[in-house]
C-alpha cells in the first residue's frame, strides 16, 4: 500500500516538474525574442513559472480543506529554496548578487513573511479565531504581490530592439508546450495531494511536517533545476532572481489565493515553519550584506544545505518522539 502511494507521490513531482519545465520554457522564449533581461526573466517569468507547482497544489489542497499542507508548503518552499536551491546553485558556481536584489528583493522575501505573519497574529473577532489568514489578508497580500510586480516591470530595461512578429513562428508550438504543462501540473497537483494526505495517515505523522518536507521539496524541483541550470552556464542573476522572486511569488501570490479559497490556520508545526522560513531569509541577506562584493560562494552553499539537512533530520526526530 505505501509503495503504490510512494509511487503516485513520485509521479506527481515528476508531472509538476516538467509541467512547469514546458511553461517556462514557452515564457522565456517569448520574453527573449523580445530582449529582456536576465534579471526581469529571473525575477518574474521564472519565478512565476517554479511557483506554478505551489500554485496548483494549494489551490487542491485549499479547496478540500487540507490548509495545513497548503500553509507548511508555502513556509518549506521559502526554506528550501534558500537552503536548497541556492545551496546547490552556489556549489557549482559562485552567485554573485547586484545590488538591486541585495538591498529591494532578497528584504521583500523578508517583508512579505512578516506581513503574512502579522495578518495571520493579528487579534480578530469574528468565526474565523485569531491565528488564521482570512479571506481579507488574502486580499491585502494580492494587491501587495501587484504592487511587486508593478515595480519589477516598471523598473526593467530592455535589451536591444524587440524581435519583429513575423519571426515569432513557434506560437503553435509553444502554446501546445503551455497546454501541455497546465495538464501536468494539474494531474501531478491531485496526485501529490492524496499521497500526502494517505501517507499522513500511514506513518502517522502530521500533514505540516509532509507538507514542510516531502511537498516543499517536491513542488520546489523547478526552482532547483532552473537555478542549477542558470549557474551551470554562469547566469547568476536567473539563478538569484528565480529564487528571491519564486519567494515572494510563493508568499504574496500563492499563499494570499489559497487564503482566499479557505482561511488558513496558522497553528503547531506551522508556527515552528513561520520562524524557520523567517530566519532563513534573514540569513542569507546576512551572508550577502556582510561582504564587500556580495556573492554565494561554494562555502556558503555547503553551509546551506547542512543547515538543511539537520533541520529535516530535526523534523523525523521530533515526529517519532
Amino acid at each position: 500500500m505505501i509503495l503504490s502511494h510512494l509511487f503516485f507521490l513520485a509521479a506527481g513531482f515528476f508531472l509538476l516538474k516538467k509541467g512547469a519545465d514546458f511553461l517556462i520554457d514557452g515564457s522565456i522564449d517569448l520574453a527573449k525574442r523580445y530582449h529582456v533581461s536576465d534579471w526581469v526573466v529571473g525575477v518574474t517569468v521564472v519565478a512565476f513559472g517554479g511557483s506554478l507547482p505551489e500554485l496548483v497544489v494549494n489551490f487542491y489542497a485549499a479547496s478540500i480543506g487540507s490548509t495545513d499542507i497548503a500553509v507548511s508548503n508555502i513556509l518549506g518552499s521559502v526554506t528550501a529554496n534558500i537552503f536548497l536551491v541556492l545551496g546547490v546553485a552556489s556549489l557549482i558556481y559562485t552567485l554573485a548578487v547586484q545590488p538591486k536584489t541585495l538591498w529591494v528583493f532578497v528584504p521583500l522575501g523578508f517583508l512579505s513573511l512578516g506581513l503574512a505573519g502579522l495578518l495571520a497574529f493579528l487579534p480578530r473577532s469574528g468565526g474565523e479565531g485569531t491565528w488564521v489568514l482570512s479571506r481579507l489578508d488574502g486580499i491585502i497580500m494580492f494587491i501587495g504581490f501587484l504592487a511587486f510586480m508593478v515595480y519589477a516591470l516598471l523598473g526593467s530595461k530592455r535589451e536591444g530592439q524587440p524581435v519583429p512578429h513575423h519571426m515569432l513562428h513557434r506560437a503553435p508550438k509553444l502554446a501546445f508546450l503551455i497546454l501541455v504543462g497546465l495538464a501536468g501540473l494539474l494531474l501531478g497537483s491531485h496526485w501529490v495531494i492524496q499521497a500526502a494526505i494517505a501517507l499522513t495517515q500511514i506513518l502517522g505523522v502530521s500533514e505540516s511536517f509532509i507538507g514542510f518536507t516531502v511537498v516543499a521539496i517536491g513542488t520546489s524541483l523547478p526552482e532547483l533545476a532552473a537555478s542549477a541550470a542558470a549557474a551551470y552556464k554562469k547566469n547568476a542573476e536567473i539563478a538569484v532572481a528565480n529564487v528571491v522572486g519564486s519567494n515572494v511569488f510563493n508568499v504574496l501570490f500563492v499563499l494570499a489565493i489559497s487564503s482566499v479559497i479557505r482561511p488558513l490556520p496558522f497553528a503547531g508545526d506551522n508556527l515552528l515553519n513561520f520562524v524557520i522560513a523567517i530566519a532563513a531569509c534573514f540569513l542569507l541577506f546576512f551572508c550577502l550584506v556582510v561582504r564587500r562584493a556580495p556573492a554565494l560562494g561554494r562555502i556558503h552553499g555547503i553551509s546551506f544545505l547542512g543547515v538543511y539537512v539537520l533541520y529535516l533530520v530535526y523534523l523525523v526526530v521530533a515526529q517519532r518522539g
